[in-house]
Formats: C-alpha cells, sequence, structure tokens
C-alpha cells in the first residue's frame, strides 16, 4: 500500500497554490514533489535523501536560481536536451521552438513542464497531470503527461 500526503507550501506567482505531495510505501521509501514543475523535491531510500535540490519550495523562484536554471529536480519536457539551433524537421516540416539556451532550445524552454503548474488528480500513482498543447513551444503534437 501507499500512503499519499498533500501540503500547502508556497504560492505561484501566478496566484495559485502549490502543494507538496509524498508518496511513501510499506518500507518506508518517501518520494515528494510539487505540482510546480513536477519537481521532485525529495527522495529518501533507507532514510537517505538521494536528490539534488531545495528544502524549501520558494527558492525555486529565487533570482539567483532562476538565472542559471540547472532544473533541479524538475520534470524537463517537452523535449529533454539541446535542440541546436532551436529548429528541426518532421516528415519535411520544420519547426522553429524558442531559444533559451544561446541559440538552442533546452529542456522545453522557458515555457517547459519544470515551469509548469501540474494538476493534481485523485490516486496515489499517478499524482500530477498536465495537458500540453502544441501551440507551446511549437512542438508537435498535443499531448497530456501524468
Amino acid at each position: 500500500m501507499i500512503a499519499l500526503d498533500k501540503k500547502y507550501v508556497h504560492t505561484h506567482p501566478s496566484g495559485e497554490d502549490i502543494y507538496l505531495f509524498t508518496l511513501t510505501n510499506r518500507n518506508g521509501t518517501k518520494v515528494s514533489c510539487t505540482n510546480y514543475g513536477a519537481i521532485i523535491t525529495s527522495f529518501v531510500v533507507k532514510g537517505q535523501n538521494i536528490v539534488l535540490g531545495f528544502d524549501e519550495v520558494r527558492k525555486y523562484f529565487a533570482a539567483d536560481y532562476l538565472a542559471g536554471y540547472p532544473y533541479f529536480g524538475c520534470l524537463v519536457g517537452r523535449y529533454a536536451n539541446r535542440i541546436k539551433g532551436a529548429q528541426f524537421i518532421i516528415d519535411g516540416t520544420e519547426y522553429q521552438v524558442a531559444r533559451n539556451k544561446g541559440a538552442d532550445h533546452l529542456h522545453g524552454g522557458e515555457e517547459g513542464f519544470g515551469r509548469k503548474m501540474w494538476r493534481a488528480v485523485a490516486g496515489p500513482s499517478t499524482p500530477l497531470t498536465i495537458l500540453n498543447p502544441r501551440k507551446n513551444n511549437a512542438i508537435p503534437p498535443s499531448t497530456s503527461v501524468s
């Protein structure tokens, strides 16, 4: 059995509430994530946290963090890694995406999954979901992620 705990931790600049969801299994392994960026803030195995990140969600909004944005614990995407020149071709159609790392597109750009508010849903196995319309960074097709 997996236990699910939800607690309010911060308010997003948009005014939406940010929650911390903690899943705990019968062996005491715990993983905590937020509905902002689906950021995994903690993953405790045998009493040891194996995640690099912040103890307080508000620190993910600090200017010095955002300036370099190392993507600590977040779900990157719509595309993970770098799209050289911020463009690609699928079936003969060229797509141009936002540049956020020099001339390239990195980890979904400024509007990637790691900077989105996710919707909490009932159920211990997939507590977060997001609908990512195609218009987001022009990457086809529209998709739903849980």
